[in-house]
């Protein structure tokens, strides 16, 4: 079974949501932090590497007890690219992919199983999930583009980058599950896919 590292970025200041977006309460867990590295760890990723920036000592303290690697980036407001490469550069063993996932898209076990499956079955270079033709999150990288994704930079449009260079090599796989589109970031956001998982939950 090829092995997955994840890289969880929740550095940010959400500052739409006015309170950090990472401990917003989420289903049976205490956070949505939590919850995402409770269904990465179920899902066999291994290591998960938790980019943390503003509100760094919060948010660690909620992930005491958690089966995660806490990454400071002191760098945040550079943006998400200076987060993606300080969680891939502390990554110390040589796993077959990346996922990269951002805290304000929690996504349960089998939607992270499911995209993991399909995209070993593919032997594609990227996996990415999709929702009635909308294009959704984590993304799965294999590893051979570490050195690429290294690279990335907020002026060079981030991972888009790197998708769009290799996007002959990416597939997508159809998902019959809305949470793979969501994303949190006010409140209006959070209390619409809190009350989506609850009716589907």
């Amino acid at each position: 079974m090829p092995s997955i590292a994840a890289v969880l970025l929740a550095a940010g200041r959400s500052s739409r949501m006015n309170t950090p977006k990472a401990l917003l309460p989420w289903g049976n867990a205490s956070s949505i932090i939590s919850y995402q590295i409770e269904n990465l760890s179920a899902a066999g990723l291994d290591p998960i590497i938790t980019v943390v920036g503003h509100d760094h000592q919060l948010v660690s303290d909620e992930l005491s007890d958690s089966n995660t690697q806490i990454v400071i980036n002191q760098e945040y407001d550079n943006g998400r690219s200076s987060s993606i490469i300080k969680g891939l550069s502390n990554i110390n063993t040589t796993p077959d992919g990346i996922l990269i996932i951002s805290v304000d898209q929690p996504r349960s076990k089998t939607i992270i199983k499911t995209l993991i499956d399909k995209w070993i079955e593919s032997k594609a270079l990227i996996a990415t999930p999709s929702f009635n033709g909308k294009n959704g999150h984590p993304i799965i990288f294999h590893c051979s583009l570490m050195r690429d994704l290294l690279s990335i930079t907020e002026e060079k449009m981030g991972l888009r980058e790197i998708i769009l260079k290799y996007q002959d090599q990416r597939i997508f796989i159809p998902m019959n599950d809305p949470h793979v589109i969501t994303n949190i970031n006010t409140p209006e956001d959070y209390s619409s896919a809190l009350e989506m998982y609850k009716s589907t939950n």
